[in-house]
């Protein structure tokens, strides 16, 4: 997940009793958001082929919202079914190998099945553009993180010769989620236009002590940043 990432929780969630941490989170927040405005005016304006020419990019939120529907349900019906392939088409490498593994990590015999009851609502919470520079080119990161709420449904059979296929007593759950989707692509340098979306993550909301962290991993990448920088340029 790109430094820098901001989800903001419930207002009801935020730390009125402490104003420390009050103001440690709402300074990540406005950090994060004019950090991301200021990048992302940048990014857009430097892929204007001329100073008359519309530019290239464009941040898409419309198509963006139903790409990250369908991606969260092919992932919940490839991890329910156990299928690794379809999981490694919308998941990054890192979080296709961890389901991967809670996959191999299930009883023999047992297999589930996931529903999708509702999408009840689906909103961007985080959007930001980031050029890493990785000699000899320069990586450009598309980043979003959409919060989608849902009632999904999860049941469990057994499918071992003593189950016969039949449904795991109290296993049927109905589960009201808020999931923090967060989505990755790459942005192609000379045409602007973006690879396959894919599943980086569910993340929680960000917090005080989550915002701290992130400011020692966005220091410790500016310092890469500038080191890469000066080794190229001697």
């Amino acid at each position: 997940m790109l430094p820098g990432t901001f989800v903001k929780p419930p207002f009801h969630k935020f730390p009125f009793s402490s104003p420390r941490k009050l103001y440690k989170l709402t300074w990540g927040w406005l950090r994060s958001r004019v950090t991301s405005l200021v990048r992302t005016v940048i990014f857009k304006l430097s892929s204007k082929p001329s100073i008359w020419e519309r530019a290239l990019w464009r941040r898409n939120y419309k198509a963006i919202i139903p790409q990250a529907k369908a991606l969260h349900r092919a992932m919940s019906e490839a991890l329910a079914a156990g299928n690794k392939p379809a999981l490694a088409k919308v998941c990054v490498t890192k979080l296709s190998a961890k389901l991967g593994a809670a996959i191999d990590a299930r009883p023999t015999g047992r297999r589930l099945t996931w529903e999708l009851v509702k999408y009840n609502s689906a909103r961007i919470a985080d959007a930001k553009v980031l050029t890493i520079m990785e000699e000899p080119v320069r990586v450009t990161i598309y980043q979003v993180v959409v919060r989608i709420k849902s009632r999904q449904r999860l049941v469990e059979y057994d499918d071992s010769p003593q189950g016969g296929g039949r449904m795991v007593p109290g296993s049927a759950k109905e589960l009201h989620l808020v999931e923090n989707v967060v989505l990755t692509t790459m942005v192609d340098s000379e045409t602007y236009r973006l690879s396959e979306w894919r599943i980086w993550g569910i993340v929680k909301d960000s917090t005080p002590e989550s915002v701290a962290e992130d400011e020692v991993l966005m220091k410790a990448l500016q310092e890469e940043q500038v080191s890469k920088h000066k080794m190229a340029h001697g």
